[in-house]
């Protein structure tokens, strides 16, 4: 099954992500490039995974990943953010901003955006507190 996706990459994923998958691709002596390419193939897989709408398996992959360049990854992920957000899947998109957030946690523009996923699923007080801390955020600059 030959897949493009979304990081540009051509690749075959067979073998459903394990949790030790991107340590295990790290292990040997890499250089900077090739380990560029082994964290892609590693966003990849979470890639697949959240278009099957399960975010929560995607974790540990995230996690991983996020040990490895922490600024790449949540470039990535805040590109794939944006995609469920014109795909209006909330609840995707609320828990990758979740996951931005814990490297983000002044950036009150994504406050704003968790707010409403919060508000488009239902959870108003969520939704409020999230539009509390973006403005609270926002005052200071």
């Amino acid at each position: 099954m030959s897949l493009k996706t979304t990081f540009g990459l051509v690749g075959k994923l067979m073998i459903p992500p394990t949790k030790p998958f991107l340590k295990e691709l790290l292990s040997e002596p890499w250089s900077e490039r090739n380990k560029q390419q082994k964290l892609s193939a590693c966003l990849a897989k979470v890639s697949m995974i959240l278009q099957k709408e399960e975010p929560s398996q995607a974790l540990s992959l995230i996690n991983q990943a996020l040990e490895v360049n922490p600024e790449m990854v949540c470039r990535i992920l805040t590109q794939e953010l944006k995609k469920y957000l014109d795909q209006e899947k909330w609840h995707v998109a609320l828990y990758l901003g979740r996951i931005i957030l814990q490297a983000k946690k002044e950036n009150y523009q994504l406050f704003n955006i968790l707010g409403n996923c919060c508000r488009r699923l239902g959870r108003r007080l969520d939704a409020n507190n999230y539009y509390k801390k973006a403005y609270s955020l926002n005052r200071r600059c």
